[in-house]
């Protein structure tokens, strides 16, 4: 149900990176996203609905077997996406890392290596801030831009961002939290603690939070040589898509 490489010839440094996307309604983004993400993993599983017949095509056009399931709307819930999410863990590998992320990110250049050039511990979570790219022609523009494609050999510059600063949730008792756009764990702290995705929400709204919050606080951390983009159709009140998608086509 993967775009899988061959698990004994990892891409990077022995590390294996799998990634799992939840995609219903979200083709457009994802016919930009998923081209250029894969190069940085080493296997790749896409959930998506019976009725969203784009996002299948798009996955077997990147050799992709998606997952197809209608869990999303099982006791007449309108978007219950972490039912997806679990399906989609349950099909990965758990050879090393795995990341969640959601259709609409964008990956910076270079990715991969910079995620491993640091050490992570296993027993954390991590999450990464993002840059919110709103509308077809703000894309146009940063793809073209030398920010987006400029590679450092021996250094990291943080400049002003030129685009909008996505949320990063630091809750007032329990510190920061990765959330759903993009979580980045180790498949074996996950299998030895049977963690799931909390499923108790119709929507899509508060599992990702609930998700992470099984990590102590002191093991929720922020990565600090990556960030990602978020693409964005419009410029819409928060919470549009959770129960189903609303926005404009991007």
């Amino acid at each position: 149900m993967s775009r899988d490489l061959d698990p004994r010839t990892p891409k990077t440094g022995g590390r294996y990176l799998e990634a799992v996307t939840v995609c219903v309604n979200y083709p457009d983004f994802l016919w930009v996203t998923l081209p250029h993400n894969l190069q940085y993993f080493d296997n790749v599983v896409v959930v998506t609905s019976f009725a969203d017949k784009e996002t299948q095509q798009i996955c077997r056009h990147f050799n992709i077997d998606p997952v197809i399931t209608d869990c999303f709307y099982e006791s007449e819930d309108p978007f219950n996406k972490a039912r997806g999410i679990n399906l989609g863990l349950s099909h990965l590998r758990y050879n090393d890392w795995v990341a969640h992320m959601d259709a609409d990110i964008l990956l910076p250049h270079n990715f991969r290596n910079n995620l491993f050039i640091s050490p992570l511990d296993k027993d954390c979570i991590y999450g990464m801030d993002r840059q919110n790219v709103i509308g077809r022609k703000e894309y146009e523009k940063l793809i073209k831009s030398s920010a987006f494609n400029r590679q450092y050999r021996d250094k990291f510059l943080f400049e002003k961002p030129v685009l909008e600063e996505g949320a990063r949730l630091i809750h007032a008792e329990f510190g920061y939290c990765p959330i759903g756009y993009f979580q980045l764990f180790h498949g074996s702290y996950l299998k030895k603690w049977q963690m799931k995705y909390p499923d108790n929400q119709y929507g899509a709204e508060r599992s990702d939070v609930q998700f992470a919050l099984q990590w102590k606080r002191e093991n929720r951390r922020l990565l600090p040589t990556v960030s990602c983009f978020h693409l964005e159709s419009e410029r819409s009140k928060q919470g549009v898509n959770w129960h189903g998608r609303k926005s404009a086509e991007f």
